[in-house]
């Protein structure tokens, strides 16, 4: 009984997946607003603690409306999250003002074209959430003391108009 009990333990103790690939995000905002009708940017870091080369590339899920895009960042083995490297996705935000957004920034290993390759694949990724509102257009605005300033000057130079004429 006591080397049933051993034998089980060890084979609970050793891993039966090791992992090889993978990537890790890091991330200093869960939110951001950005300008209507303009392309904008956001910055992430990735990262690979694990034991082969990555080429990362983000994705925006539940954001698809703002065309997101993003670079592609080959990442070494054994990076650990210190040295992220920055890696942006854009997006080009519509007309919308004051719309609130939600989803997922998705790190995941860019995908590999094979030519006449049947099967199966597994991905790693690491996903943040990010809420996006869409600030309006700015129009200019006019301070209330420049808009006192000009009155009180056509006033004057009114009064002192018609005081020359008569």
């Amino acid at each position: 009984m006591r080397k049933l009990a051993l034998a089980a333990l060890i084979l609970l103790l050793i891993p039966s997946v090791f992992a090889t690939k993978g990537v890790g995000i890091s991330w200093t905002q869960e939110s951001a607003i950005l300008p209507e009708g303009q392309e904008s940017c956001l910055t992430y870091g990735v990262y690979n603690p694990f034991d082969e080369d990555v080429e990362i590339t983000l994705a925006a899920e539940g954001l698809e409306e703002l065309n997101p895009n993003s670079e592609t960042k080959f990442v070494s083995a054994g990076t650990s999250h210190s040295g992220a490297q920055k890696i942006n996705i854009c997006f080009d935000v519509p007309k919308g003002c004051g719309d609130t957004l939600e989803g997922e920034i998705v790190a995941r290993e860019a995908p590999k074209s094979i030519q006449g390759v049947t099967g199966s694949a597994t991905v790693a990724m690491a996903s943040v959430p990010l809420a996006i509102r869409i600030s309006c257009e700015s129009t200019p605005q006019i301070n209330p003391i420049y808009l006192v300033l000009l009155v009180a000057a056509i006033m004057i130079g009114a009064a002192v108009y018609f005081s020359k004429k008569k």
